[in-house]
């Protein structure tokens, strides 16, 4: 059975083709891997009326990967696709698929990969009976139903390396991924997260982190380096680099004599100093850390594992130090905010020794513990249409309101972050930085 794995667009981006789509690239892979054939439908910046030219007719099973906010478009993929093809079977992933599986279903999708996709992905190429796919909510014949999920693997260095051949050579790296005049291409070194933030969804991963091997992360980087030799830097795009000592430093070495720069996302609370000095020498050259806020009871609310603002104010002043750019993330609008919280959180912005800054809308995601349990956190979800839950640039929403913030307050309260930040001169991300 043919698949086509489909990147939906996404207009909210400056740059849809900034990242090659890992996600698929690793499915791809690993269907490729047992002798499926498999192929990808980029439609990154496609407006829908060039769909057909640029998606595979020929395909027995079509698998869509969507977030809650391209669930809308994911629709208009599903419609598509019915119209040209009754008798096509089409299935979505990813994180959306995961927490609302039976929502999908309903909406006409033949299934939806509930956690890791590969191996269940790779049952449904197999042609295995709906009902006998294990990770999957699925429709058949007018019955629908929702099977057992699938046991993750254990060691991720099974998986093959992402299918990169798959994609056109201009999409696998572009020049403002790390530095703004290098072409840059992405990685990731592990899968999950152990921690519990209100406002991530801990589903698809059930509260694991697991971590690829350095020599994994080696081999990968020595492909990327002899098939895609313009590659001088890479972005990892997991978000718990340097949670476990050892493997930090074994990602350190992973990259001597490669002649490769790269940047991270580093968590606060584990940025020492020493960690930050081994980055520096192995060749990193920007560390990213969601700070979220400048209230301690506005991250104690929400569960982010520390509270400590001093701690944020060193991590930034010994990145400093040791020669690395930094970025700081902080979300406006979680629950518990209220006026001085965001007067604590601009006052942070304006201090803290971070290159740049990047200011997030709060949205509560589906999955999310805010999603499930609003009342718990003092907060009150007022829009329930996907397609608002962007939370980023000139299209991001507040869907909520605290109890002593409407949106509108809100909305005054970001804009007023951003004034801020711009002020401070945080808001120039790459201009000058590969220099």
């Amino acid at each position: 059975m043919k698949t086509t794995l489909i990147r939906l667009p996404n207009f909210h981006l400056h740059n849809e083709k900034q990242q090659p789509p890992l996600g698929i690239l690793y499915l791809a892979a690993y269907l490729r891997r047992y002798g499926f054939p498999v192929d990808i439908a980029d439609l990154a910046g496609v407006p829908p009326e060039q769909w057909d030219l640029l998606t595979p007719a020929d395909s027995s099973l079509y698998g869509i990967t969507a977030t809650s906010p391209d669930y809308g478009m994911a629709k208009k993929m599903l419609a598509f696709l019915r119209a040209r093809d009754k008798a096509a079977k089409v299935v979505i992933g990813g994180v959306h698929a995961t927490v609302m599986p039976m929502e999908c279903v309903n909406d006409g999708f033949d299934a939806a990969v509930v956690g890791e996709g590969e191996e269940t992905l790779l049952a449904m190429a197999m042609g295995v009976a709906p009902e006998n796919v294990v990770g999957s909510a699925y429709r058949n014949n007018g019955n629908m139903g929702w099977n057992r999920r699938r046991p993750m693997l254990e060691h991720i260095d099974e998986f093959p390396f992402p299918a990169r051949d798959l994609l056109p050579r201009e999409s696998i790296a572009a020049t403002d991924l790390v530095t703004d005049c290098n072409p840059a291409t992405v990685i990731t070194t592990s899968r999950g997260c152990p921690f519990k933030c209100s406002f991530c969804v801990q589903k698809i991963w059930q509260g694991k982190w697991r971590h690829r091997t350095a020599a994994n992360i080696r081999a990968e980087l020595e492909l990327i380096k002899q098939d895609y030799p313009e590659v001088k830097e890479i972005r990892f795009v997991d978000d718990m680099v340097g949670l476990n000592g050892t493997h930090s430093q074994e990602i350190c070495e992973a990259f001597r004599g490669l002649g490769l720069a790269w940047r991270c996302h580093l968590r606060m609370g584990i940025g020492t100093e020493t960690l930050l000095q081994d980055f520096k020498e192995g060749g990193c050259v920007e560390v990213s850390v969601g700070v979220e806020s400048g209230d301690a009871r506005i991250l104690k609310h929400n569960h982010k594992g520390w509270s400590d603002i001093s701690q944020a104010i060193s991590l930034f002043k010994v990145a400093k130090s040791v020669g690395l750019r930094t970025r700081a993330y902080f979300i406006i609008g979680l629950p518990g905010e209220n006026p001085e919280s965001v007067e604590r959180t601009c006052r942070l912005i304006e201090t803290i020794e971070a290159d740049a800054v990047n200011i997030f809308s709060f949205i509560p995601y589906p999955g999310c513990d805010v999603w499930e349990h609003p009342k718990k956190y003092d907060y009150r979800l007022l829009d329930r249409n996907f397609d608002d839950y962007w939370m980023l640039g000139k299209g991001h929403k507040f869907v909520g309101s605290t109890s002593e913030m409407n949106v509108g307050d809100l909305e005054v309260a970001y804009q007023k972050a951003w004034e801020v930040a711009e002020k401070s001169g945080k808001t120039q991300w790459m201009k000058g930085w590969g220099k």
